[in-house]
């Protein structure tokens, strides 16, 4: 719910206090915007303008007091409230408070007719709301030139005053500074500014957005309409409310797919001379977008694997983008180069903020997690569009095992922002598991059972696979979103900043140049210990004290290393052993192989870990680094149609749940073998604790369940079904995905269908025996909702609404 107070103030009854021309077009101006773009409905929005025919609507102070204050029946609470002022403002010398004038004000009673400051304040925050929000244009002389009252009594308002700690406010100008209004604009220059930057010109997002862009832009508009100089005054505390988005998701969405940054600086990428296509019409890349590296691949004519290279001529791309002053960007290896010396401006490892809150401010501008993807995956969509000749518009795509809806979905948004359709979303074990099969093993009849670890930059994920004629199948996925190569470059970063702090004797704040050193110290420190018993970390040139330069070089042996990774190796084996229960397998089983995927499977001490897991198991190493990217292009081909000669039978990596009162399974006295699966559900929805798995994990896909749904306790006549996700790698988490209603009476049935395609396409069905409907909700992949199909023999009703909830992410990743 979300909450805005609008006044404009232009027509004073006292002609003594100076009417204004375009305050109350100033506020009707915002009110617009706000509704176009930020999601507030028309109820949630009152305003009080003079250019309002109902005296009720009127900026009175009795009616400015009736709308601010908190009515005993709004209880609910709000995730944004917005105040917009546009009228005149003052400070008076002699109490040292601060006020905004009403329309039925007083000159010469300014005081007592006038609304303090602290008082609004005091209405404002006795709404409960998450982000309050001031817009103030009150920096304006209020005196007519009447002679009731002493000018010298009183002074513009003061605009750091109009403030208090855990709110934004946003004022017209500086202090000592006047704001003004333009005649050509017919508007308030500030308010000008501010409906222009919630506009589809400014597209500011957020706050951080919206305080750059007016900064800026407000003294700019001044100038080219020829007014004196204001320059904004604002206040944002704590500094974590900058990230508070001010426009509606939708609208977020719309600008993401044109934000004002600037083009890719790339070198050139010649054209290959020997790359043909069988089908361009049905031309499919495939893409692994990696935590640390990413790689984009075609199928040749004769249905050969092809790994398109970068204009720097390798195949595996760094996932970095670093931008310019001008937001001009680097993708990949020229990203490493330029983040020598712009640190700050430079991303590394989005991947694994896909899905969270997570904004990264570069040069005034919020970006998303989900854009900076779609950076990258647009630079590797041109290497391959520039290599190939073609026009390439669809991609099979790879995710981590772990990856729960919300990630996924993500990843999917960022190939969209990137121009690229999925086609679909294959576990990145799995498409590991196929390059097994195409390319280490004559396996055309004797089954094989076989260990996929991938541990990349950012992720780990372990998969059990049945592997055996053209058949690929999984029979257990665990993993762990948060244990991939770059943490173990962490862990001997922090103990290299904690040997520094410990040399020097003092505090020390590391700059970003520092920091970077340290870090590509770290990465290059595991690497090298992976043929070497020992090595050091060097860093040169810390500036101390008075500017005094010291280096310092740090030796690290394998035992070291060894203990400071010590619980990330503990992961490791933990994410295994997993595996293996949820197979119901043990290590003495006999497995075939140990494929490892990912670069991050060549730490030494993760290969200790393996060996001794699997002390007498063959382990297979080649391709470690390109093992998804390979598997995955040739699936494409399967999927296309040249080749037929694999089936992957794939299962669902995490559980989806209901919660009701009960769950049980009926054996029908007729039908003793045919179990049915039952659900208790209750009116109040209080009741409904208990979480019921209606789709368990590692089922095999595609697959359909039918449960039969009872209601009791009704009030209403509807029962609200809450689906949650279960995300049972490590412990257990069970996260809301959205409510289903269902329109029935105390005692009725109603039957609750699970359906997942080979997409992994999750897809909640409910037939409605009462009003004989059946209506399909789409749970995952963008959580686009179907529509309803009828009963036979039935008339067709409209479907419900799916009502997505906001899900609240438990570790912001």
């Amino acid at each position: 719910m979300k909450a805005a107070f609008i006044i404009g103030c232009a027509s004073y009854d006292d002609p003594d206090i100076a009417n204004l021309n375009f305050s109350g077009k100033d506020a009707e101006d915002f009110a617009t915007v706000i509704a176009q773009n930020c999601g507030f409905s028309n109820e949630d929005i009152i305003v009080l303008s003079s250019n309002q025919s109902d005296r009720r609507f009127w900026p009175t102070k009795s009616n400015i007091i009736r709308a601010l204050k908190p009515r005993p029946d709004k209880k609910s609470r709000l995730s944004t409230l917005f105040f917009f002022f546009s009228g005149h403002g003052l400070h008076s010398s002699r109490d040292g408070r601060d006020y905004l004038v009403p329309q039925d004000a007083a000159a010469n009673e300014l005081e007592d007719s006038s609304i303090a400051f602290e008082k609004i304040l005091e209405y404002l925050q006795g709404w409960p709301t998450n982000n309050l929000v001031l817009f103030l244009d009150a920096c304006r002389a209020v005196v007519q030139g009447g002679k009731a009252v002493n000018v010298e009594e009183w002074q513009e308002v003061n605009v750091k005053a109009l403030h208090s700690y855990g709110m934004a406010s946003l004022c017209s100008c500086s202090p000592y500074q006047k704001s003004y209004e333009s005649d050509e604009l017919r508007n308030g220059i500030f308010t000008y500014g501010l409906c222009e930057a919630l506009s589809d010109r400014g597209k500011c997002r957020t706050l951080y957005e919206l305080n750059n862009y007016l900064v800026n832009r407000v003294p700019a508009i001044s100038r080219k309409y020829r007014t004196p100089v204001q320059t904004p005054y604002t206040r944002i505390e704590p500094v974590d409310i900058l990230q508070i988005d001010v426009v509606s998701e939708q609208r977020i969405s719309e600008w993401q797919l044109n934000v004002a940054i600037g083009k890719e600086v790339r070198g050139f990428q010649p054209a290959s001379s020997e790359f043909a296509i069988k089908d361009a019409q049905h031309l499919m890349c495939a893409v692994d977008f990696g935590t640390s590296f990413s790689s984009i691949a075609l199928l040749d004519q004769s249905d050969n694997v092809v790994l398109i290279p970068s204009p720097k001529g390798r195949y595996l791309v760094p996932s970095v983008v670093s931008f310019f002053s001008n937001l001009d960007y680097v993708v990949g290896w020229a990203a490493l180069e330029n983040a020598k010396v712009s640190p700050d401006s430079t991303v590394f490892s989005v991947k694994r903020f896909l899905g969270s809150s997570k904004i990264f401010n570069i040069y005034g501008k919020s970006l998303t997690p989900e854009f900076i993807a779609c950076l990258i995956l647009r630079s590797l969509k041109r290497n391959a569009e520039e290599y190939s000749q073609t026009t390439i518009t669809r991609a099979l795509v790879s995710a981590p095992a772990n990856f729960d809806i919300v990630q996924t979905n993500a990843l999917v948004r960022a190939f969209e922002l990137g121009d690229l359709d999925v086609y679909r979303v294959i576990g990145e074990p799995c498409a590991s598991t196929v390059a097994f099969y195409t390319g280490f093993q004559n396996i055309t009849k004797d089954e094989q059972l076989i260990i996929v670890l991938d541990l990349g930059g950012g992720t780990f994920d372990v998969s059990i696979m049945s592997v055996g004629g053209k058949v690929c199948q999984t029979l257990a996925v665990v993993g762990d979103n948060d244990l991939g190569g770059i943490d173990y470059d962490t862990a001997i970063h922090n103990y290299v900043m904690a040997q520094v702090q410990s040399t020097l004797g003092i505090p020390y704040e590391f700059s970003e140049v520092d920091i970077a050193q340290i870090s590509a110290e770290s990465e290059r420190v595991k690497v090298a210990l992976g043929s070497a018993m020992e090595t050091s970390v060097v860093i040169q040139n810390f500036e101390v004290d008075d500017g005094d330069l010291l280096s310092f070089s740090i030796p690290i042996n394998r035992d070291l290393f060894r203990q400071t990774t010590y619980e990330l190796n503990a992961r490791v084996e933990s994410c295994i052993l997993r595996a293996l229960k949820l197979a119901e397998l043990a290590r003495e089983d006999r497995f075939n192989s140990v494929f490892l995927a990912g670069q991050g499977a060549k730490i030494f001490t993760v290969r200790e870990a393996i060996e001794k897991l699997f002390p007498n198991i063959p382990i297979i190493s080649k391709l470690q680094e390109t093992a998804v990217i390979q598997g995955l292009c040739t699936y494409s081909g399967v999927l296309r149609g040249p080749r037929k000669d694999l089936l992957l039978l794939d299962t669902n990596y995490c559980a989806i749940g209901v919660k009701c009162i009960e769950s049980k399974t009926l054996f029908l006295v007729n039908s003793p073998t045919e179990p049915r699966a039952e659900l208790l559900f209750s009116g109040n929805e209080d009741e409904n604790k208990v979480v019921a798995e209606v789709l368990p994990l590692t089922t095999t896909i595609p697959t359909l369940a039918h449960y039969t749904c009872k209601v009791t306790n009704i009030e209403k006549g509807k029962v609200r079904v809450e689906i949650v996700e279960i995300n049972t790698f490590g412990e257990a988490k069970k996260e809301l995905v959205g409510t289903v209603e269902v329109e029935v009476l105390s005692g009725d049935e109603f039957g609750l269908t699970i359906e997942v395609d080979a997409y992994r396409t999750i897809n909640l069905i409910v037939s409605n025996f009462s009003s004989r409907t059946v209506a399909t909700y789409q749970v995952n992949n963008l959580f686009h909702t179907q529509s309803s199909a009828p009963f036979k023999n039935s008339a067709p009703l409209a479907a419900r609404e799916f009502e997505f909830l906001p899900v609240r992410r438990i570790k912001d990743r």
